[in-house]
């Protein structure tokens, strides 16, 4: 099952970040190999307009899906952009 989340972003430094749903999963991959990866991660609610995510030092962050569904703002203040295909 697939969630608002699923498909390619673009986040700070314009690292490519593809995000597939796994299950009641996330696997949030960084394209290209690049930045420790995988990640990890799950929509609060499937469907909803919620991710948690690990990133670098498993560190736990918290995205909310604007309501275009072009954006994620995270708890630390980064923007991912969705990439339209």
């Amino acid at each position: 099952m697939s969630t608002p989340f699923d498909g390619s972003w673009i986040g700070e430094r314009d690292i490519v970040i593809d995000v597939t749903s796994q299950g009641e999963f996330l696997k949030l991959q960084y394209a290209g190999g690049g930045e420790g990866q995988p990640l990890s991660g799950f929509a609060g609610e499937l469907g909803g307009p919620v991710i948690y995510a690990q990133f670098r030092g498993n560190t736990p962050h918290t995205g909310v899906l604007t309501g275009d569904h072009d954006r994620v703002l995270w708890s630390n203040d980064t923007v991912w952009r969705r990439i339209k295909k």
